[in-house]
């Protein structure tokens, strides 16, 4: 089985459009949460981690995932939107999670199969 965990790109503090340097590398904040549910999920899968704000990978070259996560901040919430949309399209199902999943529980439910509120490490 392979698995995406996604924190999708983030306007506020991408590194993807900003210069890099010693100060905004400081701004992002890194997917330590995915990376906790990676180490909880089943050692058979193949589990791939997308940190947008470092890197946009090209989804569309890499392998069909059998499940996906996503993770978001409100802020973040627009690109997980299109995200959830993309791997839909392609009868792949999605999990949201994340602040803005919690808190927008109606809204986020429409864009995705599954949504997952407060700490996923509980039911994951």
């Amino acid at each position: 089985m392979r698995l995406y965990l996604i924190n999708p790109s983030n306007p506020l503090v991408s590194l993807v459009k900003l210069r890099e340097s010693f100060w905004n590398r400081f701004r992002v904040w890194k997917p330590l949460s995915l990376m906790v549910l990676a180490g909880l999920t089943p050692r058979d899968w193949d589990i791939t981690i997308f940190d947008e704000n470092r890197h946009l990978p090209d989804y569309e070259a890499l392998p069909r995932p059998d499940l996906v996560g996503i993770t978001a901040f409100t802020s973040q919430a627009s690109r997980a939107y299109e995200l959830a949309a993309h791997f839909r399209g392609k009868g792949v199902p999605v999990i949201m999670g994340g602040i803005h999943a919690t808190m927008c529980i109606e809204e986020a439910a429409e864009h995705v199969d599954c949504v997952v509120t407060g700490e996923a490490e509980t039911v994951w």
